[in-house]
């Protein structure tokens, strides 16, 4: 499904940025591959199943509709921000993914990729404004991803 939405034709209301981000994208299925390929040459068996199983996941990104919930409630945002995927984070935000919608406990995806400790990926997201809009949001704890960020030790995060 990833490679179909890479090759995909570019609409007129695509901007510069989502075409970096496919050629990113791009970029980086083909690294994968080669690098699977040499685990493959090599005997590797451990990189061959870490690298399957990333590509298998980010491929599962794209099979997703942007806002839909799976049976646990949770979008594909949610999901890959939990897990700390930064390319995929910023893709579907890019494509228009309620960065507003939240998980159990009254998780924002910021607050699941920082309490995760994937600081990129949350640096990342902090690039969108209505990711910097509900950072005063506090959870079911009264836990702001601010004060999470804080705690962390990430001041470079709350930047813009």
């Amino acid at each position: 499904m990833l490679d179909l939405w890479l090759i995909g034709g570019v609409s007129s209301a695509q901007t510069a940025k989502q075409l970096f981000l496919k050629d990113a994208a791009k970029k980086w299925l083909s690294k994968t591959h080669d690098r699977l390929a040499k685990a493959k040459e090599a005997g590797n068996l451990e990189e061959q199943q870490a690298l399957a199983s990333k590509l298998c996941r980010i491929k599962k990104l794209f099979a997703a509709k942007l806002d839909e919930k799976d049976i646990a409630g949770v979008t594909p945002l949610l999901h890959w921000s939990a897990e700390g995927y930064a390319l995929a984070v910023t893709l579907l935000l890019d494509a228009g993914a309620d960065a507003a919608c939240v998980a159990k406990g009254k998780k924002t995806a910021f607050h699941l990729a920082v309490e995760g400790g994937h600081r990129q990926t949350a640096l990342s997201m902090t690039a969108y404004s209505l990711v910097r809009d509900k950072m005063d949001s506090p959870d079911d704890f009264g836990r702001t991803p601010a004060w999470i960020v804080a705690r962390a030790g990430w001041p470079d995060v709350m930047r813009e």
